[in-house]
């Protein structure tokens, strides 16, 4: 897996630029060697993300519509996501993602 791969993909199907995707960690799992998790971090350009783009970077994640290369990452399912140290209460939130 590379960490600058990934981070395109995710820029693409967040509509960020790259340099506003930070992979902070990417742990394999000690229960299934098939996956990996990874925790992104997604930078705002200004001082926050407001409340609507936040929540459509949380929709396209929830959706599955951020296209990552499954070739090469696989599937991913969303397992948490904070904004501000909030929680975002979802059916499926981000930021720590299994790739």
């Amino acid at each position: 897996m590379s960490i600058a791969e990934l981070e395109v993909e995710v820029a693409a199907g967040t509509f960020l630029k790259q340099s506003q995707v930070k992979i902070m960690a990417a742990v394999a799992s000690i229960q299934d060697d098939q996956k990996t998790r990874v925790t992104i971090y997604l930078v705002p350009l200004r001082e926050q993300f407001d409340t609507y783009t936040a929540s459509l970077i949380s929709d396209r994640f929830r959706d599955k519509k951020v296209q990552i290369n499954s070739s090469i990452f696989g599937d991913y399912k969303v397992i948490n996501v904070s904004y501000h140290g909030k929680a975002v209460h979802m059916e499926y939130p981000f930021l720590k993602l299994f790739a």
